[in-house]
């Protein structure tokens, strides 16, 4: 078995500045900030791609495929609650958006890079594993939780955007 630093070297150069990358959006989150509605659909669809990429990419069954909508699901919902206290402030001329200071996608961000690297080290020393129901399914519930984790949020924002009196942000 490999050391850990032996796994740090061996890992893609592009992997450290997509890592640096996504550590500074997550401390920019960390701040209020005022941002285009259009920026509530990115972290959904990326994770949403990167998530139908596994599934695609791989040999899944119908037990994979229905962790990865349950995972979806259930975290969909749970975020969409967990949000339900949050307080943004819409400006529906201009579509912008402002969204208080959270440190919730820089922890999801580390956690979800974390799980991704794991995922890629394994089925990198070992393709075979890709076979394994139980370590696929593992895999795509928490790929399909990461999703829904965003898109709970996204939906609550969207919800609360429309239905919230609109302020003047570009000022």
């Amino acid at each position: 078995m490999p050391n850990i630093s032996d796994i740090i070297i061996n890992t893609p150069i592009w992997v450290w500045p997509l890592f640096a990358f996504l550590i500074f959006i997550g401390f920019r989150c960390g701040k209020m900030r005022v941002v285009k509605l259009n920026f509530l659909y990115i972290m959904p669809s990326v994770y949403l791609a990167l998530s139908l990429k596994n599934i695609i990419t791989t040999e899944v069954n119908i037990i994979t495929i229905a962790g990865w909508l349950g995972g979806i699901l259930t975290a969909t919902y749970i975020s969409w609650y967990f949000h339900r206290n949050v307080i943004i402030s819409p400006d529906h001329k201009n579509k912008l958006i402002r969204l208080p200071g959270e440190w919730m996608t820089l922890s999801l961000i580390i956690v979800y890079f974390s799980i991704r690297y794991y995922y890629g080290y394994k089925t990198s020393i070992t393709p075979e594993i890709t076979q394994d129901i139980q370590f696929m399914t593992i895999f795509n519930i928490i790929f399909g939780m990461a999703t829904g984790l965003f898109f709970g949020r996204a939906i609550r924002f969207i919800q609360k955007y429309a239905a919230t009196e609109s302020i003047d942000l570009k000022s």
